[in-house]
């Protein structure tokens, strides 16, 4: 399986994040034996994976198994990006790693397990970078591609040798995106050069010469090469997709995908048949992925239909002709169905790298027959997508790695909302005083969902807020609650503003979730990243605000709500010696009545900022004449995030978001701040976990802080000795892969419901509802 490079266009395909630059869960797609293996480059934040999931046949389910990496991984290796399996041996290229690797893992045939067997490095001194991006193993042949070159390799009792490097005629043809071998021939696609070109070498008296070159005299086709797999009567299928979705290597016309069939003994530039689908159109990729198995030619067109993609099948004949065409189409969630394929046994694996907003799927098919029948798996990256309550016992609540904290139920991001690529942001909770019924308000990156956790083993959405119109989507989405009103803002998003709700409507709603309107909007800036209510005070702070009104140089500004619909402007702090820009942008923020041990400034209304770059603590009771009463910076500060009080107001607890990713520490970070003095905090522990996810949210409820630490989870600490936390309990929502600095997983932990529910939102993957046992459990 060779396929092209999804480096996202968003004009052509704005299904996928704007961040995403290689798929994250799909690159390449591998069968061996019952496992189901799946490249997952990860080339945001972290070392790229392959993950393993195996088929129980009597219990007709997919569960992950493993997960490969490379040893010595780090972030921008792209290990996963191609996969190539022969006989329970298995070559994951790392493209990314230096001038690139390429690493040969072996299957014991009795457990399924993988070990490493061998690891080919390009070396620093290789004149080919990206060595690993195309590959193809059978027996002892590899193939791997590179820029403008192909290394073969030839096994020799067990060690594998380099017995050639392969170069076109000249350089900027792409050479080395794909390869695929049948006997003594090796086929190398150039799809660069001019409309395309497959370069064809035999091996003679141990060398292998260049033969040909494989050309078309269509002018219509483009790409000839970017995908190739040889039939075994020795006929070449050559894919010709077009167009590859980056606008930097995209020139002239967007035409139809098409396969070129060179049949044996065709050289140089001929008139080979060309194949097309019969409802072939233009940007539909056709030929982006092939695949061959037991007599059946599978071909991708991850472009077709609005590049939510299709998969077409042909019998191949032994002439290599190709007859009776059938076709799979993705799921409602899918996108680029059909970007890698791969066959075995009956069975083939489809990738779908740009579904649930870019984080992947595949569908495993198998039993396909004449009248249509067939049976199919859905592998996601996570597997959360049927979870049901489950105690933590040995170590696991459902598929999530836990201690001490119990899954009550799991509702999916797919289910809270009507188009399935949004991710989920922040969460709070709103108890109606009136019913005690518990509500979870869950911001999504195009609104809020609402939904009825007061049993929290069904959970039920009762509806939604949609942006604000005319507003953008945006990935922060921020939300507090003040007498029965929920007020949202929304960071990037346009004119925006803060929309006010009133949810004592929520208990009117009927079976079917309604769509809600705002009972107000205050238009006084157009976003903010944040929103801090004082519940005690009536007045609510939006920080980080940006793109019109009044900014407060991202400060606080500060709005009066005492009337809940009708918010008045009240004044603007910022400490301007703090944030990046020196404007005193404040990122989150925690303002109280104070009840403290600072006597001096007992009954002011206090703001704790988490200012990018520094602790802010401020005097805001006099909206007019606001005062700065201290400020106070950390060693090796990455972003300077959130934070919240201990219930005794004399220690403030911090965390930074960004510096586990900088390497300015060994693991989650939590900075412990004595406020006993608000005109003079001193920070008195770094507090570093022994895990290295970065961190999120934390609250704190009691003597018990519960951080939500992104791809670690909820993890819940002990603080009854303020600067000795102890982990306590902690729930795992990114189950695969381990615990790793980055941004996507678990956003909130909301722990101030009476009924003890904590409500944890993972952005790609859904709403948990769990309990964390008391301490004597």
């Amino acid at each position: 399986m060779i396929r092209i490079l999804l480096r996202l266009a968003l004009v052509a395909a704005p299904a996928l994040s704007a961040h995403a630059q290689l798929p994250d869960f799909g690159s390449a797609v591998a069968i061996s034996g019952h496992q189901m293996l799946i490249g997952q480059p990860a080339n945001r934040d972290a070392p790229g994976s392959v993950q393993v999931f195996a088929l129980d046949a009597d219990a007709g389910a997919l569960t992950h198994e493993a997960e490969l990496v490379a040893s010595g991984g780090a972030p921008g290796d792209h290990f996963g990006y191609a996969l190539a399996e022969d006989n329970g041996r298995l070559v994951v290229g790392a493209p990314g790693a230096g001038a690139g690797s390429i690493y040969l893992f072996e299957r014991a045939q009795e457990t399924g397990t993988w070990t490493l067997a061998a690891h080919l490095s390009a070396g620093a001194s290789s004149p080919h970078g990206r060595v690993g991006r195309s590959l193809f193993l059978q027996q002892d042949l590899l193939v791997v591609g590179a820029n403008d070159a192909a290394l073969v390799y030839h096994r020799r009792e067990d060690d594998w040798k380099l017995a050639a490097v392969l170069e076109p005629e000249s350089k900027g043809e792409d050479f080395g995106f794909s390869v695929a071998a049948r006997q003594d021939r090796i086929y190398v696609g150039a799809p660069a050069r001019a409309n395309g070109a497959v370069y064809v070498f035999g091996l003679r008296d141990d060398t292998y010469v260049r033969e040909s070159v494989l050309t078309h005299a269509d002018p219509d086709l483009g790409r000839l090469g970017s995908s190739l797999a040889a039939s075994e009567s020795g006929v070449l299928f050559a894919g010709a997709p077009a167009m590859v979705l980056d606008p930097r290597q995209q020139s002239g016309p967007l035409r139809e995908g098409a396969l070129v069939l060179f049949r044996p003994g065709q050289a140089g530039s001929r008139n080979a048949p060309v194949l097309r689908p019969t409802r072939g159109a233009r940007m539909d990729m056709f030929g982006n992925s092939l695949a061959i198995g037991s007599g059946t030619l599978v071909v991708g067109a991850p472009g077709t239909r609005a590049f939510r993609g299709r998969v077409y099948l042909y019998k191949l004949t032994a002439e290599g002709a190709v007859l009776n065409e059938r076709q799979w189409q993705g799921g409602v969630d899918d996108r680029f169905f059909g970007f890698a394929v791969t066959m075995q046994g009956g069975a083939a694996l489809v990738a779908s790298p740009g579904a649930y907003d870019g984080k992947g799927a595949a569908t495993l098919v198998s039993g396909w027959s004449a009248d249509g029948a067939e049976v199919r798996h859905r592998i996601a990256p996570d597997t959360t997508r049927s979870v049901t309550a489950s105690e933590c016992i040995d170590g696991l609540a459902g598929p999530f790695p836990c201690e001490g904290v119990d899954l009550l139920s799991f509702v999916p991001a797919r289910s809270l909302a009507k188009n399935p690529g949004v991710r989920l942001n922040d969460v709070w909770g709103w108890t109606n005083p009136a019913t005690g019924r518990e509500y979870a308000l869950v911001g999504r990156s195009d609104g809020t969902a609402f939904v009825d956790i007061t049993d929290p083993y069904r959970p039920r959405m009762v509806g939604e807020l949609p942006m604000t119109a005319g507003a953008k989507q945006s990935q922060w989405r921020d939300i507090k609650v003040y007498s029965n009103h929920a007020y949202i803002v929304a960071e990037r998003a346009g004119e925006h503003g803060m929309q006010v709700f009133d949810l004592t409507e929520l208990e009117d709603a009927g079976d079917s979730p309604v769509t809600f309107a705002a009972a107000a909007l205050y238009d006084g800036f157009h976003s903010a990243h944040n929103i801090v209510i004082n519940r005690e005070s009536g007045f609510a702070f939006a920080v980080g605000a940006s793109g019109g009104g009044r900014t407060c140089g991202g400060g606080l500004h500060m709005i009066d709500i005492r009337r809940p619909a009708e918010p008045v402007f009240a004044g603007c702090f910022a400490d301007a010696e703090t944030g990046r820009r020196s404007t005193g942008y404040t990122h989150d923020a925690q303002c109280i009545t104070y009840s403290g041990p600072d006597l001096e400034h007992r009954g002011k209304e206090i703001c704790f900022g988490a200012n990018e770059t520094a602790l802010s603590i401020a005097d805001v009771t006099d909206k007019e004449n606001p005062a700065s009463l201290a400020s106070a910076t950390y060693p090796s500060v990455g972003y300077a995030h959130q934070g919240w009080l201990s219930e005794d107001q004399q220690h403030f607890f911090m965390n930074d978001e960004l510096d586990e990713m900088m390497e300015g520490t060994a693991g989650t970070r939590t900075l412990i701040w004595d406020v006993t003095d608000l005109d003079d905090p001193a920070l008195v522990r770094e507090f570093v976990a022994d895990n290295p996810a970065s961190d999120h949210n934390l609250y704190i409820r009691k003597d018990r802080m519960y951080q939500a630490n992104y791809r670690s989870g909820m993890r819940v600490f002990d603080i009854s000795d303020a600067r000795d936390p102890v982990l306590v309990g902690f729930l795992d929502t990114d189950p695969l892969g381990p615990d790793r600095p980055g941004t996507s997983g678990a956003w909130t932990a909301y722990p101030f419901f009476e009924s003890g529910t904590i409500v944890v939102t993972s952005t790609t993957a859904g709403l948990f509802l769990l309990r964390a046992r008391p301490a004597d459990s």
